[in-house]
């Protein structure tokens, strides 16, 4: 059974990664690199995790892996951070909380994600499963939050200091990945030793906080905007 299911998630991602990249090079957006590079992005942060600290390991059921991290979750990472930009500038929220709001989306989707993966044995936390949340190290969520946040921030910021010239879009996005690989190994720490992980020293109501201000400042901004377009 955990075959069947790590193979259906491994093909489920190929096929949205692919339906996406099909999306935009059909001419309705211009994110081909974002998603590209996004999923190197995403797998390297997941090898990085996995090797350092010991807190989850990925099923052995994969059909494609390496350094023990199937090659699916760089798609999954990359999805995820696709469709939570997209998601925010839809709701026409000013750049400098896009990627806060971004990260939002993402943790809030992976409170339900998770949970219910290492159930389906796609992975599992080394922890039992009703401690932290569902089984799920709190210290997860903070590291969501910084992978989410710190891309989509740094790519907000070159776009300020490069411009929005479509044919700087490889510089853009390139460094913006190169920049947050170089900055996670902190993040990542950071997140699981000090504030969520295995040893815990604040646990998860930073966390509750800084989701909650975000979130009203998202519903602040998009009501913001409706009353202003409604008043124009």
């Amino acid at each position: 059974m955990s075959s069947i299911v790590c193979a259906g998630f491994e093909v489920l991602m190929m096929a949205l990664f692919i339906y996406c990249l099909i999306y935009e090079i059909a001419g309705y957006g211009q994110r081909i690199y974002q998603l590209l590079l996004t999923a190197v992005y995403g797998y390297v942060l997941e090898v990085m995790t996995v090797l350092f600290f010991s807190e989850y390991s990925y099923s052995n059921r994969y059909n494609v892996r390496f350094f023990g991290v199937p090659v699916a979750i760089g798609f999954f990472w990359s999805i995820v951070i696709y469709l939570s930009d997209k998601a925010t500038k839809r709701l026409r929220l000013p750049s400098w909380l896009r990627p806060f709001s971004a990260a939002l989306i993402a943790v809030s989707a992976d409170l339900l994600i998770d949970p219910v993966a290492i159930r389906l044995g796609l992975w599992s936390w080394h922890v039992s499963l009703d401690s932290n949340w569902f089984g799920v190290f709190f210290g997860n969520y903070y590291g969501w939050f910084f992978v989410v946040s710190l891309w989509l921030g740094l790519y907000q910021l070159l776009v300020q200091v490069i411009g929005q010239d479509v044919t700087r879009e490889v510089l853009r996005v390139s460094a913006a990945t190169i920049f947050s690989l170089l900055a996670l190994p902190v993040l990542l720490y950071v997140s699981r030793r000090i504030l969520g992980g295995l040893t815990p020293l604040l646990g998860s109501t930073p966390l509750i906080v800084v989701l909650v201000v975000i979130a009203v400042l998202t519903v602040w901004e998009i009501m913001e905007y409706r009353l202003v377009k409604k008043v124009a």
